[in-house]
C-alpha cells in the first residue's frame, strides 16, 4: 500500500501514513482505512482520509483506493448499515462478507489496476451476481426523495482532451432503465461534472466491432446527455445484447475552437441479468 501511494504522489518521499485502520480482512480482500499526508505540486504538506481496497482472484491481485470524509463515504459500510442499504438492490440476497466483497469488486473493476501494473487495461473481475459492474439506483427528485422507478447504472474510465489539457483521467457514468431509455454523464479529472448546452458527437464500437452513431445533448443543469430520436434506444439494445466491452468516442459537435473529446470503455457484461432486477 505505501508503495501504491508513493507511486501516485508528487513527492514519495514525502509519503507519510498514520492512523492506519483494517476494517475489513477475509482471504480474498482487504480493506484499509488510513491517513495519508505528502508534498503537493507546491511543496504544501497535505493530509487526507484514504481507503485502500485490496482483492485476490484467479492468482492475481488487485487495488485501488479513494479519499473518504473520515470514515465514510468508501466501499466500507457497518454490518448495520449494510443491511438497511442493500434493499431492493442486486446484492440483497448476499450475505454481508459477500456483500462487501460484491461492492468491493464493481470498485474497483471501474477505478482500480492490477498490483504494481500502472496500465494493465481493463478490469473484470467476476462478482457472485453475474452481473458485472452494473449497480440499481433510483433518482432523487426535486423535494430530495428517492423515486420508485429503478434504473441500471455504470462507470467506466478513460481520457479526455480539450484546448487546455490532452489525455487527462476522466469517468463515464451510465445510466438506462428497464425500456433502454438511457443517459452519460461525463466527469472531467474524475471529479468535474461535464455541464453544457453542447451537443456531442457520440461513436460506441460494440464487442463485436459493428459501430453507432449517435448525437447527444448536454444538461447545463444537471450534466446529463440526452437525445431526440428514439432510434438510439434501439441502438442501445442491439449494442446491450452483445455484452462485453463496448468502446465509446466522443466529440463536441459545434466547438469554437479546438474540440473536447472524450474516449472510454464500459464493461457492459451481466446486463440482461441486472436488467432483471429493475423489471416490474
Amino acid at each position: 500500500m505505501e508503495v501504491t501511494f508513493k507511486e501516485v504522489t508528487k513527492d514519495p518521499s514525502s509519503v507519510k501514513l498514520s492512523n492506519m485502520e483494517t476494517v475489513f480482512n477475509d482471504d480474498s480482500l482487504c480493506i484499509i482505512h488510513v491517513d495519508l499526508s505528502a508534498k503537493n505540486g507546491i511543496g504544501v504538506d497535505v493530509k487526507r482520509r484514504y481507503e485502500y481496497i485490496f482483492i485476490s482472484s484467479n492468482g492475481k491481485n488487485y487495488e485501488s483506493w479513494q479519499e473518504i470524509n473520515n470514515d465514510n463515504g468508501g466501499v466500507f459500510v457497518s454490518l448495520g448499515q449494510y443491511d438497511k442499504d442493500k434493499k431492493g438492490k442486486i446484492h440483497e440476497s448476499l450475505s454481508y462478507e459477500s456483500g462487501l466483497r460484491y461492492l468491493a469488486v464493481i470498485y474497483v473493476n471501474a477505478n482500480g489496476r492490477e498490483v504494481g501494473v500502472a496500465d494493465g487495461g481493463y478490469l473484470s473481475i467476476p462478482v457472485p451476481t453475474g452481473t458485472g459492474n452494473w449497480k440499481t439506483t433510483s433518482f432523487i427528485d426535486e423535494f430530495g426523495e428517492t423515486g420508485e422507478e429503478k434504473y441500471l447504472l455504470l462507470r467506466g474510465h478513460g481520457v479526455f482532451s480539450n484546448s487546455a489539457t490532452t489525455s487527462s483521467e476522466m469517468t463515464a457514468i451510465f445510466i438506462i432503465d428497464k425500456n433502454y431509455r438511457f443517459t452519460f454523464k461525463l466527469v472531467e479529472y474524475n471529479s468535474i461534472l461535464v455541464k453544457s448546452d453542447k451537443f456531442y458527437e457520440y461513436r460506441i464500437k460494440d464487442s463485436t466491432g459493428d459501430i453507432y452513431d449517435m448525437t447527444l445533448y448536454n444538461s447545463p443543469k444537471h450534466g446529463e446527455m440526452g437525445y431526440y430520436s428514439q432510434t438510439y434506444e434501439g441502438y442501445m439494445e442491439k449494442i446491450l445484447s452483445k455484452g462485453g466491452v463496448i468502446t465509446v468516442s466522443v466529440k463536441e459537435k459545434y466547438p469554437y475552437s479546438t474540440p473536447d473529446t472524450y474516449l472510454f470503455k464500459l464493461d457492459v457484461t451481466g446486463f440482461e441479468k441486472a436488467l432483471s432486477y429493475i423489471k416490474d
